[in-house]
């Protein structure tokens, strides 16, 4: 993938083995070669210039971590085994994506507009609207959507507003 934005130039890469000095300038340094003791290299440099550093292999000795993510619009599901296996995480995130299909995006979309209707049209607390969400979590909502239909947030609020007290659903 490095390779084709090199070709079309959106970066330029350099591929050899790191060096010392790599870090010049840098803010941010992934260390994710196949050597443990590159690796730890790239950590010490990172360390005594004050870059921010992930090291694949060793969580521990990172900044921070570069989870496996799924991602369904605003709904982000990362996956992490601290750097032990990173194999397994891919794997735990592709059980994860097929579990969350494309729908989870809309019907995210959908449930966050449904609450700002409750907040912002109706003056009610996430608490008052409870049981609102528990309505909505348990009907087919997010089946509807994966069969195509176009549901506004105005019509899941109609629909299941009775169980806030606030007149019949339809």
């Amino acid at each position: 993938e490095l390779v084709a934005m090199e070709s079309v130039g959106e970066l330029s890469l350099e591929a050899r083995p790191y060096a010392a000095g790599d870090l010049d300038g840098a803010f941010i340094a992934i260390a994710a070669s196949d050597s443990a003791e590159t690796d730890a290299e790239v950590a010490e440099e990172a360390r005594e210039r004050g870059v921010l550093v992930s090291v694949s292999s060793d969580a521990g000795a990172s900044d921070f971590i570069l989870p496996s993510v799924v991602r369904r619009g605003a709904l982000q599901i990362a996956v992490t085994t601290g750097g032990g296996a990173p194999s397994v995480a891919r794997e735990v995130r592709r059980c994860i994506a097929d579990a969350y299909g494309q729908e989870w995006e809309g019907y995210t979309r959908l449930v966050a507009g449904v609450r700002v209707l409750g907040i912002e049209r109706m003056g009610l607390s996430d608490a008052e609207m409870a049981p609102l969400f528990d309505a909505v979590e348990s009907s087919s909502l997010r089946s509807r959507l994966q069969a195509g239909e176009k549901i506004t947030p105005e019509q899941v609020f109609e629909e299941h507003s009775a169980v806030l007290g606030l007149g019949e659903s339809s």
